[in-house]
């Protein structure tokens, strides 16, 4: 594992993708608005944190990344997730707190591993029928999120894990 947190760094070298045994990459609290393409090599990596940087758009090297288990991006400056987010076919645990975002892509309800899921601070509205797809959820935040009673009672009848636990 590697912990590069609170650097400040605004950039990782391309050299990064060389350490193709890294399993965990802590790079919370820096200036990162983007990452090298070189990423993309790191095959074994199972955790990413981006929490805390200044990620605008969804990194999209990390889309290659699709043994990742956990994704940390909270507290950065998403708008929106794409569409190829169903890649990370094993993620199981994402956060996604303080961020803009006011939708998820309909690609997202195919992560189908997800145990953990943080929306908590997002500008989502309204959370889709299709919560139901996730059925091995375990966690859901959904802190500070403006939902109507009727919309919380919604998203209780649509979680189907026996141990869910949620936060409103």
């Amino acid at each position: 594992f590697l912990f590069v947190y609170e650097n400040q760094l605004t950039q990782l070298p391309q050299a990064i993708g060389n350490l193709q045994n890294l399993t965990e990459l802590d790079l919370n609290g820096n200036q990162l608005s983007t990452l090298p393409s070189s990423i993309n090599l790191l095959v074994n990596l199972r955790e990413l944190n981006l929490d805390v940087n200044l990620f605008r758009e969804f990194p999209p090297v990390v889309l290659d990344l699709v043994n990742l288990e956990t994704l940390g991006l909270s507290y950065n400056q998403l708008a929106t997730l794409p569409e190829q987010i169903s890649k990370l076919v094993n993620l199981q645990a994402l956060t996604l707190d303080d961020n803009p975002i006011a939708a998820l892509p309909e690609s997202f309800w195919n992560l189908l591993n997800l145990v953990s899921l943080d929306l908590s601070g997002t500008q989502i509205s309204s959370v889709p029928v299709k919560l139901s797809y996730l059925t091995r959820l375990q966690e859901l935040d959904l802190t500070g999120i403006p939902l109507t009673d009727e919309q919380l009672e919604s998203v209780k009848k649509y979680l189907v894990h026996p141990d869910i636990h949620v936060r409103f």
